[in-house]
């Protein structure tokens, strides 16, 4: 027993469960109480533990079912993470955001176990839909073979594959990933520009079960196997030949009720019969009585996928910029174009042109997305890098011209964004006027004020007419212009105007044009331009036209008389 003795609130807790007909563990961790007992309901009985932290009141007790085919029913799974509980498998009762915390110990301990049984005698009555609550934690069951996780990028179902394409990668500090990816060649291009070498290319094999899941929930190799039988796999898996190159894991895929595919990935067993290593592979374990009871073990597999990242990272438009082929070129890499591709490229948006000739200069990063390890290196070439790094199938290109030089080149965008401002002042324009004659794709067009007072950013299409651009942009502006020329400064050399911002001024505004992008990429464009206002009152008696700090203000077409 260790020496660390119970705390006043666990004695107590104790003491109730004790009552009730629970018997003390002996733990393996010092001060930690474990109780175990059963809850019996007119159709079932559950054998049931619960962990009681040293930290209670503040914490709550972990309530666990050790009955397998009870195990995942609600809300979700949960296996004991230590690992002196042992190998039991359990169900969390209670979600985190119904649990009351307590000011003593009794009133908790109460609560829980109240709601604990009425949840038993609601699972015996069978009030619970079994499929429902499984939906995405129900490999959580399985106990974990080694702390490896398996990266899943898969376009389309694959329902008719039996092997997937793996890399195994590492990094300089011996970080290792695996990645399943329908086509290797993605793989190899997300390489090239993260921190990862390829230690080793491999095939998976796979296995989709469809709908074929039932209960209990498979824990033994014989288990899987009458899931196997169910979806017609056991030939392909007595043909699976040694080979060096086939990992021995398994992946799972099958049909949740919601029409969904999840994937599950199994490890097999690190097989030491001489007499089964002799046969054609390691997956003949399936197939060999001496193992068919023996608990196999899982490796967490995660999803990858733009859909569900985006999903995750955003919400469902950002998940639908993930799943369509949107491109944008961005014109000026500077501290507006450089935030705004990040901007993008986290909403959703995987395809990006980024067209400058310029690098990094040390002036520019207190303000740009890149750091001082980039100075010197063309722009686009180090926004490039990072980008890429950032999902697997980030596809970004770099063209270190200026955009009059090479308008070939991006004029296939979904739509041009020009954040060139005032490096070269005739170029928008002239690019504009090409996309009011339709010899170019649509543009979007921003710029920020002086000091970074307000952002703009106006939509250019064909329905604006011609030599018009330059004046309705101006219109947009809020300082007077004689005020706004005097703020700007100059170092000592050639091209050394500048107007100093922060960051912190910019990006609000960048924000803001980064959504607009956003609604043009789903096809939600509200209006014509936006502009987006700082802190405008220290600026009040230079502004042409009244605006509130901090507000937006949404231009359409009948506003310059489009």
């Amino acid at each position: 027993m260790p020496n660390k003795k119970l705390t006043v609130f666990q004695k107590s807790i104790e003491g109730y469960l004790l009552e009730e007909g629970f018997s003390r563990v002996e733990p393996a961790l010092a001060g930690q109480l474990l109780m175990r007992g059963k809850i019996v309901t007119k159709n079932k009985e559950f054998d049931t533990l619960i962990e009681v932290p040293s930290d209670v009141p503040a914490s709550h007790p972990k309530f666990y079912t050790i009955n397998n085919d009870m195990v995942f029913y609600h809300p979700h799974i949960e296996r004991p993470k230590k690992e002196d509980i042992g190998t039991l498998t359990g169900m969390c009762f209670q979600k985190e955001n119904e649990k009351l915390y307590c000011n003593n110990s009794q009133e908790l301990i109460h609560h829980a176990y109240n709601k604990y049984e009425k949840l038993c005698i609601d699972l015996s009555d069978d009030v619970f839909d079994k499929k429902r609550d499984f939906l995405e934690e129900f490999d959580s069951y399985w106990p974990r073979s080694i702390n490896l996780d398996i990266f899943m990028h898969i376009d389309t179902k694959p329902k008719d594959r039996s092997m997937l394409s793996l890399v195994i990668l590492k990094s300089d500090d011996e970080q290792q990933q695996a990645i399943l990816y329908d086509d290797i060649h993605v793989i190899d291009k997300y390489v090239e520009f993260s921190k990862y070498d390829v230690v080793n290319k491999l095939i998976c094999p796979y296995i989709d079960i469809g709908s074929h899941f039932s209960l209990p929930f498979p824990s033994t190799y014989k288990d899987l196997m009458r899931l196997f039988y169910k979806s017609g796999h056991v030939k392909f898996l007595k043909k699976l030949q040694s080979n060096q190159n086939i990992w021995s894991v398994l992946i799972i895929g099958l049909d949740l009720p919601n029409g969904e595919k999840h994937y599950a990935a199994v490890s097999l067993l690190d097989i030491k019969d001489e007499k089964l290593i002799e046969k054609k592979s390691k997956y003949q374990v399936f197939f060999t009585k001496r193992y068919e009871n023996i608990h196999f073990k899982g490796i967490n597999i995660k999803s990858i996928l733009r859909k569900w990242l985006m999903q995750r990272g955003g919400n469902d438009s950002t998940r639908h910029i993930a799943e369509n082929n949107f491109t944008v070129a961005i014109l000026g890499c500077g501290s507006v174009g450089s935030n705004l591709a990040y901007k993008l490229c986290k909403s959703g948006i995987s395809n990006i042109i980024l067209v400058d000739p310029h690098e990094l200069k040390s002036s520019n990063i207190g303000r740009h997305f890149l750091g001082i390890s980039e100075v010197g290196k063309k722009k686009v070439v180090a926004m490039q890098t990072v980008l890429q790094s950032q999902f697997i199938d980030m596809d970004v290109k770099a063209i270190d011209k200026s955009a009059q030089q090479c308008i070939d080149e991006f004029s296939s965008a979904d739509l041009i964004i020009g954040t060139i401002g005032s490096d070269e002042p005739s170029v928008e324009p002239y690019l504009a006027e090409l996309t009011i004659r339709d010899e170019l794709s649509p543009m979007f067009i921003c710029w920020l004020e002086a000091n970074a007072v307000a952002g703009h950013g106006f939509y250019v299409d064909q329905k604006i007419v011609s030599n018009s651009y330059e004046q309705k942009t101006e219109d947009m502006s809020i300082l007077i212009q004689d005020f706004a020329s005097g703020l700007i400064q100059n170092e000592v050399g050639c091209n050394s105007d500048y107007m100093p911002y922060s960051h912190l001024s910019a990006d609000e505004h960048i924000n803001k044009m980064a959504q607009f992008v956003v609604d043009i990429a789903l096809d939600k464009r509200l209006s014509r331009a936006i502009s987006s206002y700082g802190n405008v009152t220290q600026y009040k008696n230079e502004l042409l036209y009244q605006a509130q700090s901090n507000s937006v203000k949404y231009w359409n077409d009948d506003d310059f008389e489009i």
